[in-house]
């Protein structure tokens, strides 16, 4: 069955369902966590954002296969592969502490436990993670939603981390699925995003159906693909200056400055934070005043073609 309500691309997320997002308590009963027959497709891109761009990418595929038993508690096992037919590599084991809506991960390498996510966090907590690796650092909840993803409740949680090296990142957790860059995002301290270099989760399956898809992903359709230069890639020709934006920011573009578009700010929530009508694109001004610091949405809707255009950016006013 296909899903009824698909994600566009990693950080519109709750946007782009038909239904809203709404701040939550937990009295709902939300899809939990998989411990089966599931399928993670992530995506790792890199470019150069200054013209000419050129990216590289590339699509990790993550399956459980199978149960084992370590130190008397339940595993489930993960295997990778770099694209689909490759032989699998074995990743580790997590078990689902469904009590307390923790997910604990063993990593194949180091062979110790740690936490890989945290679902009963509510806005304003910080907890510390130590990861396999040993690499600590902090994880904040900023805020929660409850979001319909094919036609099913789940918990999404706004996070916020940092580590001791004044690393900082923002993600977003869907307690059915998982971080929505990486499936071992925290294992790796948020996918090692640094900006120019990210992970976006494009699919994820539950027992063979397609429970999430991305179908704005810029660079190929369907779940797999790898390596693209992103010169004639729709959602790269406009640029939003300077990124992340630490004072007032403009779009620029070589043959659209004068053209007309509605404009939303959103949150990685996909909640509204601003937006405006019939505006030239070269008018249209993005003030880090007026936003938190954190991943924000551009979208923009062109009146002349009806296109749309979703472009993330960082503000981070000091």
């Amino acid at each position: 069955m296909k899903p009824t309500l698909l994600l566009p691309m990693l950080f519109t997320l709750a946007h782009s369902f038909n239904t809203q997002a709404q701040t939550t308590g937990r009295s709902q009963e939300y899809m939990p966590f998989p411990q089966d027959s599931a399928i993670w497709y992530a995506v790792d891109f890199d470019y150069n954002p200054s013209p000419p761009p050129l990216a590289t990418f590339w699509t990790y595929q993550y399956v459980t296969m199978g149960d084992t038993l370590i130190n008397g508690e339940n595993y489930t096992k993960l295997f990778s592969d770099l694209a689909v037919g490759y032989n699998p590599y074995y990743e580790g084991a997590y078990r689902v502490d469904v009590v307390n809506s923790r997910v604990y991960f063993i990593d194949s390498f180091y062979n110790t436990e740690g936490l890989l996510y945290d679902f009963s966090l509510v806005p304003g907590d910080t907890i510390p993670i130590t990861n396999g690796s040993d690499t600590s650092f902090h994880v904040v909840c900023l805020d929660t939603a409850t979001l319909v993803i094919n036609n099913i409740l789940h918990l999404a949680l706004h996070i916020f981390s940092y580590d001791d090296y004044d690393n900082t990142c923002y993600t977003v957790w869907v307690k059915g699925i998982g971080s929505m860059k990486h499936p071992l995002e925290t294992e790796m301290f948020c996918a090692e995003d640094w900006f120019e270099t990210s992970y976006f989760l494009n699919c994820f399956f539950y027992k063979d159906e397609e429970i999430y898809h991305n179908p704005d992903n810029p660079f190929f359709e369907g779940c797999y693909g790898q390596w693209v230069g992103i010169d004639d890639l729709q959602t790269e020709k406009l640029y939003l200056s300077p990124n992340p934006v630490t004072d007032i920011a403009q779009i620029i573009s070589a043959n659209r400055a004068n053209e007309i578009f509605n404009y939303q700010v959103l949150d990685v929530l996909g909640r509204i934070e601003s937006e405006r009508y019939n505006m030239p694109l070269n008018e249209i001004r993005i003030d880090p005043k007026n936003l938190k610091n954190g991943i924000h949405i551009l979208k923009l809707h062109s009146l002349s073609d009806n296109s749309v255009v979703i472009l993330k950016f960082l503000s981070n006013l000091n």
